[in-house]
């Protein structure tokens, strides 16, 4: 063996101590210098099903009294697996060919290292330092800046199967700007990285033509903060997000069915305040299209709490839901202007369970008590009888009053 004084990371100057590169350091060399297969950066099948199905399939009608939700948005896929990259330890010099000055490597030359890894590129005074490439014995290699012994500033690391990462790197790990592509999977990211990771801001690629994608926030390899998710499909999710799901406030388009969801999110569900809009179609002379519109709470994907229905065929409901239907006390106001205050179960009225309408046409309100609100103008025919239209008005014109219709 060829022994070396310059490139021991503890006491590169003494050469008794380079002497001592026993067969135990060796295996210790060609252990670390072995790292993790490259990462499956890619959408997983949960992900694939989210891009084709939209949160809700809502039938396309203008009926006034039902709107159906079926399932919340499936959540996000786990985390991509991340991986370490190789490390340089136990510099011990087998053989060396190259120049010397003062004892010191100097210039241009290439180093066989324990362990069979090797070394071919520029030293200064003893020590790897400017443009080199250093290959691992198990075929992985970088290519780049070296600094005084240390993977640091420019380079490329390229894995067994094709893998490659460009950009900074810091001590080895990739660190600044750059970009890793996936040599088995057609994804790839660019963006920032802090110590190996993917941290601060970057666009993450799953498809080679590039139209699924995250751009936006991440920390420590997750998605987190601010960021913007374009599925395959065209559908549209732009907010907040936290451990690689939507979590705060955001909006989603489902582009393929005409739906719009803006408010928040909880572990990628919608749940809490929002708003959901269906869009059906578009109203003859008008540039808007008719839509069914809902504003209120949501829990884990479906219509719970209190909120406000807006009908295409003009209806409105205002109060309680429970498990995407009308039940508790109500508001119900008819395309017509009458109006039913009452208590809900099951998506109707509840002295009235058989009740429906189609919302194309005027329903018959016989034997339903409504009322009619403040300012109607029209012929009012009270339920008490015996009294004039005059009187029958001012009675219903009091509050708590009611009317039959």
């Amino acid at each position: 063996f060829v022994q070396c004084t310059t490139l021991l990371p503890s006491d590169w100057r003494t050469e008794a101590k380079m002497a001592k590169g026993d067969k135990k350091k060796k295996d210790s060399a060609k252990k670390e210098a072995k790292s993790e297969p490259p990462p499956t950066e890619t959408p997983s099948a949960e992900e694939k099903k989210e891009e084709e199905a939209p949160t809700e399939n809502v039938e396309e009608t203008t009926t006034e009294t039902e709107t159906k939700v079926e399932e919340p948005p499936p959540r996000e896929p786990t985390p991509e697996p991340d991986y370490d990259e190789p490390t340089l330890t136990d510099l011990i010099v087998e053989a060396f060919e190259g120049e010397k000055v003062r004892g010191l490597y100097e210039g241009d030359g290439v180093a066989k290292f324990a362990g069979d890894h090797v070394y071919e590129g520029q030293f200064t005074e003893g020590l790897m330092h400017g443009r080199g490439r250093y290959t691992w014995a198990d075929g992985i290699m970088y290519e780049g800046d070296f600094f005084m012994n240390q993977v640091t500033g420019t380079g490329m690391y390229r894995w067994n199967d094709g893998s490659t990462y460009e950009g900074e790197v810091y001590e080895g790990l990739r660190h600044g700007q750059g970009t890793f592509k996936c040599a088995t999977k057609p994804s790839w990211y660019s963006g920032q990285w802090h110590m190996g990771r993917r941290h601060g801001h970057g666009v993450m690629y799953y498809s080679e033509d590039g139209s699924s994608f995250y751009e936006g926030d991440w920390v420590q390899g997750i998605k987190q903060g601010w960021g913007r998710r374009v599925y395959k499909s065209g559908n549209v999710y732009e907010g907040q997000w936290m451990s690689n799901q939507r979590h705060g406030q955001g909006t989603m388009i489902w582009h393929s069915l005409n739906q719009r969801y803006e408010g928040t999110w909880e572990n990628g569900v919608i749940h809490g305040f929002g708003s959901h809009t269906w869009f059906l179609k578009r109203v003859p002379g008008s540039q808007y299209p008719m839509r069914n519109e809902y504003t209120g709470e949501f829990v884990n994907g479906v219509r719970h709490g209190r909120g406000k229905f807006l009908f295409a065929g003009g209806a409105v409901y205002d109060g309680e839901w429970e498990d995407n239907k009308k039940y508790g006390w109500g508001v119900f106001t008819f395309k017509n202007g009458k109006i039913f205050e009452g208590q809900f179960e099951n998506d109707h009225m509840l002295d009235h369970p058989t009740f429906s309408m189609d919302g194309t046409t005027t329903p018959d309100l016989t034997g339903i008590r409504t009322r009619t609100p403040p300012g109607y103008q029209g012929f009012l025919c009270c339920s008490t009888p015996h009294q004039s239209p005059e009187a029958c008005v001012h009675i219903l014109r009091q509050p708590g009053a009611g009317g039959g219709v």
